[in-house]
This record gives C-alpha cells, structure tokens and sequence, in this order.
C-alpha cells in the first residue's frame, strides 16, 4: 500500500492528510467543477427519516438513483434483504441504487433488479480508502 495515496491510512497514521494525491475523488478540481455544474440542473431535497418510508410517500415510478450508504446493515431482520423490492415500484426504468458497506455487508433479494457493479469495477479499484464493499443495482 501507498500511504501517498491512501486517504485512510494518512488520517490513520498522521491524524491528517499529509500528501494532496492522497484526496478524494470530490477534491479533484475536474470532478468538483462537473458536480458544481450538475447541481444547477437538478433538484435536491434534504429529509430528515426513514428512507423507505419517505421514498414510499413519493410518487410511483419517480425516482432515478438511491444511494444507501451503509444503511442496509443497520436495517436488521427481513429488511435487510428486502429493501430493493420496497424500493422497486418507486425506480424510473434507468432508476439505480447503489449500497456501500464496509463492516457488516447485507446482500439483498434482486428479484426484478440486475447487478451492475461489475461495469464500475475499475473505478471503485481507484477509490482511495479501499474500505468499501460497492454494489450498484439498475431495474432489469
């Protein structure tokens, strides 16, 4: 491992980031300006809880991406493996979730959904702390 490059083991060892190339992805000017640039053709909402339920009041086929970041292993019991399907009537047809976990990794009921990870698996290969378990799932 490249303490240069590693983000984890700089805040790890140093208690801060000792080298620029070890920044995250966010930090890199190109990236930074293109989600600057999204952001003024889309519209973001803050909402304060449960996600399932909030997702459930909005409307049917209206959503494009979910990301649950590590919220799969905190949901617990039958949840942890059915979310997808509660999530699915509330997906446009390119509607993606992507699930990172990193201590405690839940696999989910894909019934309806195809795993597409594999598409994205050189960049998570780049992704500085290499603490993540990565999946991305599209509606099939």
């Amino acid at each position: 491992m490249d303490v240069n490059k590693s983000f984890f083991a700089q805040l790890c060892f140093f208690g801060k980031l000792i080298n620029t190339r070890a920044n995250p992805i966010e930090a890199d000017a190109e990236v930074f300006n293109k989600v600057k640039i999204g952001l003024e053709n889309c519209e973001i909402k803050y909402i304060k809880g449960d996600i399932l339920k909030v997702i459930q009041e909005t409307a049917p086929k209206s959503i494009d991406f979910i990301s649950l970041s590590d919220v799969p292993s905190f949901m617990g019991g039958k949840l942890e493996t059915s979310y997808l399907q509660l999530l699915k009537p509330y997906l446009t047809n390119a509607g993606k979730v992507v699930v990172r976990g990193n201590l405690r990794i839940t696999r989910p009921q894909i019934d309806g959904f195809e795993e597409i990870g594999n598409l994205y698996r050189p960049l998570f290969l780049q992704e500085s702390t290499q603490l993540w378990n990565i999946d991305i799932y599209k509606l099939k």
